[in-house]
């Protein structure tokens, strides 16, 4: 048994185990199941053809280019958070209602008569 193929049926154990837990339907586990079955054979046979460094990146390559992806929209968030956006346009602060001259309707209307019944 190649090392890539050990890894990879570790990873999709792992990825089952957490699909369970949180109650994916039985439709998921089998296309989950089919899906590993799958790549598992695929690293298999690129491990039997001597391709080991492609296999590698198949096993490994979706989860460090998923790191790099949080990094970077992480590092973006952190610092969009942290320090503010250097482009954005400051806006005013809006003014209550009343003290606007050009209207004087209140703020919310009913478009409904009263409910009220005459006594």
């Amino acid at each position: 048994m190649y090392p890539q193929v050990i890894a990879y049926l570790l990873l999709s154990v792992i990825q089952f185990v957490t699909q369970i837990y949180y109650g994916v339907s039985a439709f998921g586990i089998l296309k989950h199941v089919l899906f590993a079955a799958f790549w598992t054979f695929i690293i298999y046979y690129l491990c039997s053809q001597d391709w080991n460094i492609l296999a590698w990146i198949i096993v490994f390559g979706p989860i460090v280019f998923t790191l790099l992806i949080l990094l970077i929209f992480g590092g973006a968030i952190f610092a969009a958070i942290m320090y503010g956006d250097p482009n954005e346009i400051p806006t005013p602060m809006p003014t209550p209602m009343s003290t606007r001259p050009w209207t004087t309707k209140p703020l919310f209307t009913t478009p409904y008569p009263s409910t009220t019944r005459p006594a």
